[in-house]
């Protein structure tokens, strides 16, 4: 068997070099988007925590329980971190300022840890 032999064509240059330029515009827009763009995730996911914990909140204050619980009180403290989230992203975007946005970012996910916890509490409750 013979290999096949490709010539060199100057329209398969054309169309390799088009395509490689493509390929570079797009992954040097995408390395191009802002830094700032973490806190316009943490703004309404934080906010939407806030609900969900005073919901769980009222949820957990209108149920009966025979015994003492925590986590209505924990929850509390955890709306005070997703509120101090909420702020400094927010304060994040309006000043470009990175400091902040790393605050709101390790802030919410402590909130996030306490919401776990908070879980595995009402779980186990009886």
């Amino acid at each position: 068997m013979n290999p096949i032999v490709i010539k060199n064509n100057s329209r398969f240059k054309i169309l390799d070099s088009w395509i490689f330029q493509v390929l570079v515009e797009k992954s040097s827009v995408q390395q191009k988007q802002p830094k700032q763009a973490l806190s316009y995730h943490i703004l309404p996911t934080a906010s939407t925590m806030i609900g969900v914990c005073v919901t769980v909140i009222t949820f957990l204050r209108t149920i009966n329980f025979h015994m003492k619980t925590y986590a209505d009180d924990i929850l509390g403290f955890d709306t005070l971190v997703f509120i101090t989230s909420c702020f400094l992203s927010y304060i994040s975007i309006r000043n470009n300022n990175r400091n902040f946005e790393l605050i709101a970012d390790n802030l919410f996910l402590v909130g996030m840890f306490i919401m776990v916890f908070v879980g595995l509490l009402i779980l186990h409750l009886k």
